[in-house]
């Protein structure tokens, strides 16, 4: 076994000559600030192009462009910072990309073996390729370099249409992404003036969108919501009695109104009802996770503006933190404790292994119904571009 590449041309000429030792190229000076943050990936290319694949080739080159235009998008071609070509070939290709150098102009240069004029399979008759091979190997590559005018536009189109249509090569520019407003469409998200408005991340809840964007909704899908954006165990319990206050325009007084009897008679100041409200119980895995969710957390507004943002004003709701027992801490003077939400006095070391501490009981939909009522009042918009809730997914 000898260290030379595993593919080798299969047909070569009685004429060929012995291939010798290229000088390697410098680095290209546009590429300092972008592949050049790789060399392992841009000596590999050159090296040994045969391993690499077209499609993600240019993909990873076209990241390394933020700031210009995507490959077959530039307005002129002193634009590109690639170029494409094609090398007159006989045998069957064994990769797609033939050679990685630099052309005239110091632009990277890949020369591949498909989807070209030249080849067994290109366009132009056999008899052409064979002649312009045999000026290929007296090293008179005028005319391949010609037809590269032809094969580096249309190259560069078949990537364009292939990258076009795959939702993960969008995603490498946000800001131009279709499929984001594809998919935002199906859950209020399809135009610029709708995304950003409350702390839950766009990206989070394009994630969901299967969950969020069906039009009935459900406790198991605000379940599967909200357990997949915190990464908490969310449990939703339906049918929470409460007390539903009526107006007092709306009340029964005798010689003013509403004192039609089996019609608009109202009977004292409020009546219980268990059909408008619900609970979202969350199982905190450790002291930190539940003080986040506290409300003067980092949480509990994007928890607010999850709920709101499935359901709207529906319904009413409330908050039950849950804690394992083995993670209370119990209060010290200047040291831990918040009066009212983690004052425990000591653990209860008699509960059995994995019993819960539910003590935590809030209203986050009051505190935030409040804070945008304030902040219609003021005309202030509401603060956007906060962290992901689980803290560890990037939009």
């Amino acid at each position: 076994m000898t260290g030379e590449p595993a593919f080798q041309d299969a047909a070569v000429l009685p004429d060929q000559p012995v291939p010798q030792p290229q000088p390697q190229p410098e680095p290209l000076p546009q590429l300092e600030g972008s592949l050049q943050k790789e060399p392992s990936f841009a000596a590999r290319l050159q090296n040994e192009p045969w391993r690499f694949d077209f499609y993600a080739t240019l993909r990873r080159i076209e990241r390394s462009f933020p700031e210009r235009a995507r490959i077959g998008d530039a307005a002129a071609r002193r634009d590109e910072y690639l170029a494409l070509g094609e090398p007159a070939y006989m045998e069957f290709p064994a990769s797609t990309i033939a050679e990685a150098d630099h052309d005239p102009q110091g632009r990277l240069r890949l020369l591949v073996k498909f989807l070209g004029l030249l080849g067994p399979q290109g366009a132009l008759p056999l008899s052409t390729t064979e002649e312009t091979y045999h000026w290929q190997l007296e090293r008179d590559d005028a005319f391949p370099r010609f037809l590269d005018i032809l094969n580096h536009r249309f190259l560069q189109l078949f990537y364009r249409a292939w990258a076009d249509s795959r939702p993960i090569a969008q995603h490498d520019r946000p800001e131009i992404d279709r499929f984001a407003a594809y998919i935002g469409s199906m859950i209020g998200l399809g135009s610029k003036p709708y995304l950003g408005l409350d702390a839950v991340p766009d990206p989070e809840k394009l994630a969901h969108a299967g969950l969020i964007g069906a039009q009935a909704k459900s406790a198991s899908r605000l379940r599967s919501f909200l357990a997949g954006l915190f990464e908490a165990q969310v449990d939703i319990e339906q049918f929470i009695g409460m007390r539903l206050v009526f107006d007092p325009a709306d009340r029964t007084r005798l010689g003013h109104g509403h004192c039609t009897l089996g019609g608009d008679a109202l009977v004292g100041a409020s009546v219980y009802s268990v059909e408008d409200k619900f609970r979202v119980r969350i199982v905190a895995r450790d002291m930190e996770q539940f003080r986040r969710f506290l409300p003067n957390g980092d949480l509990c507004e994007p928890l607010s503006d999850a709920v709101f943002y499935y359901l709207g004003e529906q319904f009413e709701w409330d908050v039950e933190l849950a804690l394992p027992v083995s993670e209370v801490e119990p209060v010290r003077l200047g040291g831990f404790g918040n009066l009212g939400w983690t004052s425990w006095m000591a653990p209860n070391w008699g509960e059995a292994k994995g019993a819960l501490r539910r003590d935590a009981r809030f209203h986050p939909a009051e505190r935030m119904r409040e804070k945008r009522a304030n902040q219609g009042k003021s005309g202030k918009q509401p603060k956007t571009g906060k962290p992901s809730p689980t803290g560890n997914r990037k939009g």
